[in-house]
């Protein structure tokens, strides 16, 4: 060939009258359109037969399988494909339905590859692995359609979208033929079919290399649902292994088991590549994954990278899901772990696995750990750090990891202390004093107060279930004493500007404490709560509130400046 990539503009009757087959590689993922697909390729398909003129369906790109130019792999268009296809075996299975088998044989002249073709595969289309099966016995074979839908109960979960397919292009046909005669109905199946191939015009790229496919792929965004970066990292690994005879099997088993590891922790395949990647060999954008891995997989063995990104996707697992028994029993490893998910602190999970790698688990990682936490808190929670600021940080830091083996935790520290980003002690003093918790990460602030006041000889545990955030005033005022009480205590006329007061202060930390569940007391005034079940709490952050007689802004105020010079001391490097 002598053009990396040949295009042409060619009706669909040329693509499937060619003396050639299309294979989808094994592990591309199944067949995807959803119903909002189907109708508008429908809507698509009716309006545009009606006008009689060219409309353009989208494009398809193709890869040469084989050492002749009869053989293509589709790296684009799969769907659309696929769609066409079907679409076509509904007519020809109704038109079989009506006893039109020379009719149906003429629409399955374009289904069927050419019968000198010496393989032993028959259709035009190959799907994926976890299609083929289904597709070549229940959309492919010709037969009845009724009888088709009939056994289409209950399809292969994986296969279910393509029977859907099938079932929607049916129910749209026999609802438009319900008005006809016989003869009509025939005749129109036929100007369907036929005007489908005629009119609908695909744009076909033929490149020269798959590898130069799935960068040209990368690149472009068509109608249809687009494939992901963890879809095209996959589908190119796989290919390679595939092109050099490796064990394909055993490789595609491994990432589906990637996946069950993942799908275990709610994370996407795509924000685990990309952070494996941070960890392990530089930065990446979101949308570089598939350029990274693509151009320097060369640099590894295929199947080796894939065998890391399993033992990878594990290590990743312990930290954002992890239990004692993950940690040889330290508890407090564990909910330091877990406080990183209640703050959203999705960017330091790089950092956190590498540091996996180079830190003793049970020494220095424990320590690297609560540093990161400190950094993270300090910065991005209180301060408001941009979070591309934070990520080109961790990035930072994990190129100290990866690029020096006898790098210590003080190190890092160091490091991160230096960092333009980490506020000042009074910057800090000053954000906390006026931060407002909210229902995740305020349990994790208030235990590690109540630790400090407590000069941590009582820890409360935040995985306890028995230990609950308290709003002093309450998270509902309406219709209770608050009401009148604040309504006067702030000069206030109307519910309006008591709303708007209460939501400006009820998750201020200073009005927050903590409680043993079965002593939470809602919206009892707080003459009543301050009595009754704060004064005799266990917890120095509870029974402090004896010392205030009264509740409102200006106390709360008081008491989270006192807060802030606690936190000075707990969140710092």
């Amino acid at each position: 060939m002598g053009s990396h990539i040949i295009t042409e503009q060619v009706r669909l009757k040329a693509v499937l009258d060619d003396r050639v087959s299309y294979q989808i590689p094994r592990f591309q993922r199944e067949y995807s359109w959803e119903d909002d697909h189907l109708d508008d390729f429908w809507k698509d398909l009716v309006t545009n037969i009606e006008k009689k003129e060219p409309y353009f369906f989208g494009s398809i790109m193709l890869v040469n399988s084989s050492d002749s130019d009869i053989k293509y792999k589709i790296i684009d268009g799969q769907q659309r494909l696929s769609t066409s296809i079907t679409f076509l075996c509904v007519i020809r299975d109704i038109l079989i339905d009506y006893n039109q088998k020379d009719h149906a044989d003429g629409i399955n002249a374009f289904i069927r590859k050419d019968p000198d073709d010496p393989s032993d595969y028959d259709f035009k289309l190959e799907m994926s692995k976890n299609n083929q099966d289904f597709f070549l016995e229940k959309i492919l074979t010709i037969e009845s359609a009724k009888n088709k839908i009939k056994t289409m109960k209950s399809p292969p979960r994986r296969s279910k979208k393509l029977s859907n397919a099938y079932k929607f292009l049916y129910g749209k046909l026999i609802k438009m033929l319900e008005k006809k005669s016989d003869e009509n109905k025939i005749k129109h199946l036929n100007d369907m079919a036929f005007s489908f191939l005629r009119y609908f015009i695909v744009i076909r790229n033929e490149i020269d290399t798959i590898d130069r496919a799935y960068r040209i792929f990368d690149t472009i965004n068509n109608r249809g649902i687009r494939l992901n970066q963890s879809d095209l990292v996959k589908n190119y690994l796989l290919e390679e292994i595939d092109q050099t005879g490796g064990d394909i099997d055993g490789c595609h088993d491994k990432w589906l088991e990637m996946l069950k590891v993942l799908d275990d922790i709610n994370v996407k395949e795509s924000d685990f590549l990309r952070h494996h990647w941070l960890a392990q060999y530089g930065s990446a954008d979101p949308e570089e994954i598939f350029e990274k891995i693509s151009k320097d997989i060369k640099k590894f063995k295929t199947e080796g990278f894939i065998q890391e990104i399993l033992e990878s996707s594990k290590k990743y697992k312990m930290l954002k899901d992890p239990s004692k028994d993950d940690w040889n029993g330290n508890t407090k490893l564990v909910e330091i772990l877990q406080v990183f998910k209640s703050l959203n602190a999705k960017a330091v999970y790089p950092v956190l696995l590498k540091g996996m790698d180079v830190f003793d688990h049970s020494k220095d990682f424990p320590d690297f750990v609560k540093s990161i936490l400190i950094f993270f808190f300090r910065s991005k929670t209180v301060c408001s750090a941009h979070a591309t600021a934070i990520e080109t940080l961790m990035n930072k830091v994990c190129s100290k990891l990866r690029s020096n083996k006898e790098v210590s935790v003080s190190n890092i520290r160091s490091l991160l202390k230096s960092d333009s980003i980490y506020p000042s002690d009074a910057k800090f003093e000053f954000e906390f004093s006026s931060f407002d918790a909210n229902s995740k990460n305020a349990l994790y602030i208030l235990s590690e107060l109540n630790a400090e006041l407590h000069k941590h000889k009582m820890t409360l545990g935040i995985v306890k279930g028995d230990i609950s955030v308290e709003h002093i005033m309450p998270m509902t005022i309406k219709n209770s004493d608050w009401e009148p009480y604040l309504m006067k205590k702030n000069g206030l006329k109307k519910f309006l500007e008591l709303d708007d007061y209460h939501k400006n202060f009820r998750w201020k930390l200073g009005n927050l404490t903590l409680l043993n569940k079965s002593e939470n007391k809602g919206n009892a005034s707080f003459q009543v709560k301050r009595e009754k079940y704060y004064k005799d709490d266990e917890a120095n952050i509870t029974n402090g509130l004896i010392r205030w007689s009264e509740w409102h802004h200006e106390t709360i105020s008081e008491r989270q400046r006192e807060f802030s010079r606690l936190a000075l001391k707990i969140w710092t490097l």
